[in-house]
């Protein structure tokens, strides 16, 4: 039972109006002795009957093979009528583009025989068909989403690093949802004592050191999956040839770390896949988590190690009263709908995706009787793998939503697609009519915003911008397209594609044979194609996107798609487009995009229907000839402008329907103030982004035509957004600050180097963002700035200076009157070298205030406000700076001028007002003293002082800031002591590194500090002279502590009392000289790190920590053999990291019995007498180092485990000179990789396997 046949109905409407519209006069021309008016009438007549049936076979094709059959060959018939149509549309447009009598190519008996043979073909399906008459809030989840989140910080006992939590459940019962719930909580939760505890602070962060996000889908494909996690992990774009590649960068993601990762929608069943997958999973840390969900319980058995009933999530249906909230979030809920509570409840059975689908179906049906007609329909009652509710609410859409749907399908499930994307498919199919009132891309965007509304379409949670059908969703469009559409496995090459008219390949055409040359293919998509002969076979192809990293020649063939309107090519290595490209009058869509090497376009000026053309991450030096003809372009994401008689700006003249953005680069060469006055940008309505861009003048160009020629650049008022780049005139245009652009919102002033004054930004209305960069010329921020009106800057929200090397003074209105920067909440002020001061004294929603590299910053007083000019509340923020500018004269309050310079810099010297700064940073002002000593801030929730080398100390009232979180002081080494009366309490991370504090450490009171969860101590001065003992009643610790660093404590000799630690994970020691030992055992502690203490000598009676998945040791005194330190027993051991131990002096072995079998990467570094590393029994080790061991010579006489993956050996003599170069070998050496001299299929000797 398929509801693919309904695709049909939708179909023939638009079919019935190019018959009527589009043939008329071009038919007559072409084939003129053909009837053709009458051949129209008859085939509306016949098809109208058809369509008229149905609606009725809609539903009865269902339950009906004989009704299924007949729609498939009248989809069939319906397409080749179009197909004909197009052609004859063609050939029309080459008669006229010809201006001949006659078209010769044409045959006028043979195109009557086609029309003579559809309408035979049309009574044929006429008499056989009456002959048998498809995150947002979340509801009802949250006891679940709890279990989740415990399962995800409770311990567990599994001899594995990582766990699965699967959640499994029928299709459309919320699992995805579900799992975003999770991954996107940004509540912060602790677990302990067997509860879960909701907390204040970052110990989620503490947690997980990476999360990622995957979409696995029905097709299980390991490394793309691989590469999936790699991204998401690490925010980037990996690609790899092979899987062992990424695996192996995986597996150096993972290492050590501790992640989450979810994996959704498994379906494979395969244990060989989920087995190559979670190899590179074995090399995190401990703790981490691995959430997947599927439908199939025997998926979940055989991922989880240890399947019990507590570490599986099922998902159940939800209650009836969560499943009405759903559906009251997508359906207008009116007296009808509410007296049909309990069968609207009935339909939706549990399943909060029938609810959003019901929810969105009725609420597009305003009429109360259809409502209910719906609700009583007999589908409900069919059993069908496709929810009825989904079957219904497809059946029930107009039929211009009802192609656009069953097209979706010709995309994978889960495929993540931008709007604008989808909608210039849905162009070039036809599937949107054009009106003299509306574009189609408005029309398609109304298409679009209409299934996100029934939510058959979604917003993705991984890719901002994008969005996606949910698989369910996906079947119902796949059933609509009855075989139409096919997404072709890379595996699947025995598909018979007869039918289909739109396919979607994702792997090498080359798998395909033969299959692909099908002729009646509409849409051909492809993701890696090495020989595009077969396009010329695609006769009626109307959409071909081609991504190829070997081609580099398009073939000159592709001038002969004429029914072509949708051309996407990414091949890496193509240079010039062929010259038949002209030849493709019809296509709507151009785009580049990564034809990297591109440099050359031939003419398109041919193109007339071009609407839009992309030519980014390209090579091209200028736009191709023609282009100022494609009058009907709506969007060009860049044009380039050359040297030397090239492309000129003046082609922009006649591109008044652009939208969108429009990046104009190489400006420096429009040396004729009249050739960009014709560019006529000012006429140019619909542009929302002008980015325009200079680079080097290679002919010298006088200023006043620079000036002249950005003078007449000037932009529609409308314009939004606006960039100028490189710009080398000594002022900026007079336009750019114009109050009449009302709509202006984003501007960024970048490298224009000789301007010497700001233009009046001020008066922007609707100024969001202002970024100036780079701008030497300006010596002065003056008034002109705020331009003439009584609120300056009333919008803007975000403000960088930055690179302003010669900025010394920022000039601001009177104190008085002074309403600029009312909404301002970032302000950036960086590598302005010579300014001394002087803020704006009011910014009453400021949350950020970063300044960075103003060497001359003197003073930064930030204190309570008792100015009479600030009249908030006496305990907010204010900044106050020193030097004031004295140029001009303001008036005071009772409108007199003051007399004296005196009694002006008291007058300007008001306070700064910060009431909602959360975030304050400095960084390398090494000319600033002091913050204000009655400074308080009562919302600051971050402070960061860097590289102030002149800070003298911090704010006395620090205690004070009640909602600071976070202190970082780093390198100020004059701040000799902490603020009075100690630390505030609500500290979570504190950080003082190269300092000089007097103040001695155990003064400090660091253990009233009860949310603390990261301390580090680094080189504090002499306050860490009196710290011997850390732990001990002297200097305790909060218990809430997860990380501790400490460096340079002098006289520190013991470590003890780790178990008033609990949550010590990570201890780092490092350069304290008179350490011996660590007397206790830390509990938690999983990474321990200790470097350069001399003395250190003994580990606590007990071993080491138990838990430990990570340890290094370098430049201590241990004297105990490695036999007796026990870390055989440590078996969440991941990571060994030794270096110039003592024990090195005597030790010429490591045997694999005296390391744990956990153990994955080993380093060894300084072992003079080293010889042997034995490790053929770690099964899981993949990674040694061994340097600077001169003896060393072999890994034993069993060799190396299977396991390993690489090694790196450098300054071991002894046994490099044994090895070969080899360009594949496992051995890395500073010499290049080597391998063992002896063969693999040699036999192994107690000597030659000593390499291998």
């Amino acid at each position: 039972m398929a509801i693919g046949e309904t695709f049909l109905s939708a179909f023939l409407q638009v079919l019935f109006e190019q018959l009527l519209t589009t043939g008329g006069s071009q038919f007559l021309k072409l084939i003129g002795g053909v009837d053709l008016p009458k051949t129209i009438r008859k085939w509306k007549i016949q098809l109208t009957r058809l369509e008229a049936l149905l609606d009725d076979a809609e539903l009865q094709q269902f339950h009906s093979k004989p009704v299924k059959l007949w729609l498939n060959d009248l989809q069939d018939l319906a397409y080749d009528i179009e197909d004909v149509l197009d052609h004859f549309a063609i050939e029309a447009q080459l008669y006229k583009k010809a201006e001949e009598d006659q078209v010769n190519a044409v045959d006028d008996h043979s195109i009557a025989g086609i029309l003579n043979n559809m309408a035979l073909q049309t009574d044929t399906l006429r008499c056989q068909r009456e002959s048998t008459s498809l995150v947002g809030k979340v509801v009802g989840r949250d006891e679940q989403k709890k279990e989740i989140i415990t399962l995800l910080l409770k311990d567990d006992q599994s001899s594995e690093g990582y766990v699965v939590i699967p959640i499994v459940g029928t299709g459309g019962i919320g699992k995805t949802i579900l799992a975003q719930y999770v991954y996107n909580d940004e509540q912060k939760y602790v677990y302990r004592d067997e509860q879960l505890y909701a907390y204040n602070d970052e110990q989620q962060k503490c947690n997980f050191d990476l999360k990622a996000w995957v979409c696995v889908s029905d097709v299980f494909d390991v490394k793309r999956v691989t590469i999936d996690i790699i991204n998401s992990a690490s925010q980037s774009n990996f690609d790899y040839s092979n899987l062992d590649q990424a695996q192996v960068k995986l597996q150096e993601v993972l290492k050590g770390k501790k992640f989450f990762i979810v994996l959704d929608d498994i379906w494979s069943e395969e244990y060989d896949d989920w087995y190559r997958l979670q190899e590179p999973f074995r090399h995190g840390a401990k703790g981490s988590r691995v959430i997947t969900t599927t439908r199939i319980e025997s998926i979940v058995m055989m991922m989880v190690n240890n399947p019990t009933q507590r570490n599986i999530i099922k998902l159940e249906s939800l209650s009836n009263d969560d499943c009405w909230l759903i559906f009251q979030q997508h359906a207008k809920v009116g007296f009808d709908l509410a007296e049909m509570r309990d069968n609207v409840i009935e339909k939706i059975n549990g399943l909060p995706l029938a609810a959003k689908a019901l929810g969105g179906l009725l609420k597009s049906i305003p009429d109360k009787s259809q409502r209910r007609k719906i609700l009583e329909s007999n589908v409900w009652g069919e059993k069908s793998r496709v929810l009825p509710v989904l079957r219904l609410s497809y059946h029930h859409m107009p039929s211009h939503l009802k192609q656009v749907f069953a097209y979706c399908s010709a995309f994978p499930k889960d495929y993540k697609f931008k709007e604008m994307k989808i909608v210039l498919l849905w162009m070039a199919q036809g599937f949107i009519p054009e009106t003299q009132n509306e574009r189609m891309e408005d029309t398609g965007h109304k298409y679009f915003n209409d299934l996100v509304s029934r939510s058959l379409l979604e917003k993705s949670m991984s890719d901002a911008g994008k969005f996606i059908m949910h698989d369910l969703i996906h079947d119902v469009a796949q059933l609509a397209a009855s075989g139409v559409c096919y997404v072709m496995d890379v595996v699947d090459t025995q598909r018979n594609l007869i039918r289909t008219r739109h396919l979607f390949h994702p792997g090498h055409v080359q798998t395909l044979g033969n299959q692909i040359m099908v002729p009646q293919l509409r849409t051909f998509l492809c993701n890696n194609v090495y020989n595009l002969d077969f396009i010329q076979r695609m006769h009626y192809v109307r959409v071909l996107r081609l991504h190829s990293s070997e081609t580099k020649v398009l073939p000159d063939c592709i001038g002969d798609l004429k029914h072509l309107r949708y051309l996407s090519l990414e091949i890496f290595s193509i240079k010039m487009l062929p010259q038949s490209i002209k030849n493709l009058w019809n296509l709507q869509t151009l785009c580049l995009e990564g034809c990297r090497s591109l440099k050359k376009i031939p003419y398109i000026g041919s193109m007339r229907k071009l609407r839009h053309l992309s030519i980014e991450d390209t090579s091209l030096q200028e736009m191709s000839f023609g282009v100022g003809e494609l009058t009907n372009l709506q969007t060009l994401d860049k044009f380039l402008l050359a040297a030397d008689g090239g492309s000129k700006v003046r082609e922009l003249r006649m591109l008044n329907h652009l939208h969108g953005k429009l990046i104009i680069r190489g400006l420096e060469n429009v040396t004729e103030v009249v050739d960009a006055h014709e560019a006529q940008l000012h006429k140019k309505e619909s542009l929302d982004e002008l980015y325009l861009e200079w680079g080097a003048c290679m002919n010298e160009v006088y200023d006043k035509t620079k000036r002249e020629v950005v003078e007449k650049l000037h932009p529609h008022t409308s314009i939004k957004k606006c960039e100028l780049r490189g710009y080398m005139g000594s002022t900026f245009p007079s336009w750019l600050g114009d109050p009449s652009f009302n709509n202006m919102a984003h501007i960024r002033l970048n490298n224009c180097e000789k301007c010497e004054w700001l233009p009046p930004l001020g008066q922007l209305p609707s100024l969001k963002s202002l970024w100036i960069e780079r701008i030497n010329g300006i010596k002065e921020v003056g008034l002109e700035f705020y331009g003439h009106c009584s609120t300056p800057f009333p919008s803007l929200k975000t403000l960088l200076l930055s690179g302003l090397e010669l900025w010394e003074k920022w000039m601001h209105p009177p104190v008085g009157i002074n309403k600029a920067f009312p909404v301002l909440e970032e302000l950036s002020i960086d590598y302005c070298l010579l300014l001394k001061g002087n803020l704006p004294p009011h910014l009453p929603s400021l949350r950020t205030l970063d300044i960075n590299a103003c060497r001359k910053l003197q003073s930064l007083e930030l204190k309570n406000s008792s100015s009479s000019a600030s009249r908030l509340l006496n305990a907010v923020r204010s900044v106050e700076f020193a030097e004031q500018p004295t140029n001009f004269s303001p008036r005071s309050e009772d409108g007199k001028t003051p007399k004296s310079e005196e009694n002006i810099g008291v007058f300007l010297k008001a306070s700064l007002e910060l009431p909602l700064l959360t975030s304050l940073k400095i960084e390398s002002c090494p000319s600033l003293r002091s913050l204000q000593q009655n400074l308080l801030l009562p919302a600051l929730q971050t402070l960061e002082l860097w590289d102030c080398k002149s800070m003298e100390r911090l704010p006395g009232q620090l205690l004070n800031f009640t909602s600071l979180e976070r202190v970082f002081i780093l390198e100020c080494p004059k701040i000799h002591s902490l603020a009075e009366g100690g630390l505030p309490r609500n500290l979570i991370f504190l950080e003082i590194e190269e300092v000089n504090i007097k103040q001695a450490v155990t003064e400090w009171k660091l253990h009233l500090l009860h949310s603390l969860k990261a301390l580090t101590l680094k080189n504090v001065g002499i306050s860490a002279d009196s710290v011997e003992c850390i732990l001990c009643p002297h200097l305790s610790l909060p218990s809430s502590l997860c990380l501790l660093e400490i460096r340079g404590f002098q006289y520190l000799r013991i470590i003890s009392n780790g178990n008033t630690l609990p949550n010590l994970t990570r201890l780092d020691v490092m350069d304290c000289p008179r350490l011996e030992s660590l007397l206790s055992n830390f509990t938690s502690l999983t990474d321990l790190i200790t470097e350069n203490c001399p003395k250190f000598h003994n580990f606590s009676e007990g071993g080491l920590p138990t838990n430990l998945r990570s340890l290094s040791i370098s430049d201590t005194n241990i004297d105990k053999p490695i036999k007796e330190w026990g870390l055989h027993l440590l078996t969440s051991l991941h990571s060994i990291s030794l270096t110039l131990v003592n024990v090195s002096s005597s030790l010429d072995c490591i045997s694999g019995s005296d390391l744990p079998s956990s153990l994955r990467t080993l380093h060894i570094k300084g072992f003079q007498n080293l010889k042997t590393i034995c490790c053929s029994t770690l099964p899981d080790l993949s990674s040694i180092n061994v340097l600077s061991c001169p003896r060393f010579e072999s890994f034993g006489d069993h060799g190396l485990p299977p396991s390993i993956k690489s090694i790196y050996i450098k300054e071991c003599e002894m046994i490099q000179q044994h090895l070969r170069s080899d360009p594949s070998g496992r051995i890395l050496t500073e010499n290049g990789r080597l391998s063992s001299p002896l063969s693999q299929s040699q036999p192994s000797s107690a000597h030659s396997s000593k390499f291998t």
